[in-house]
């Protein structure tokens, strides 16, 4: 039997170390997990992706106004 847990947090801020990544809510409740390289490589390329994606998205609404 497989066990799927869902987590639903808000985030004050976040660490990316050695080999995890945690993430810390406004009332200090921390959520780590463990991350490898390639795994931060991943992340971080489509976390780049997502970002132009918004800038785009916002600079079309200010021209737009």
């Amino acid at each position: 039997m497989k066990v799927k847990q869902v987590v639903e947090a808000q985030f004050a801020r976040f660490h990316v170390g050695w080999s995890d990544i945690s993430f810390t809510d406004p009332n200090e409740n921390r959520i780590a997990i463990e991350i490898s390289d390639d795994q931060i490589l991943l992340l971080s390329d489509k976390l780049a992706e997502k970002a132009a994606t918004i800038r785009k998205e916002r600079e079309q609404e200010e021209v737009n106004e």
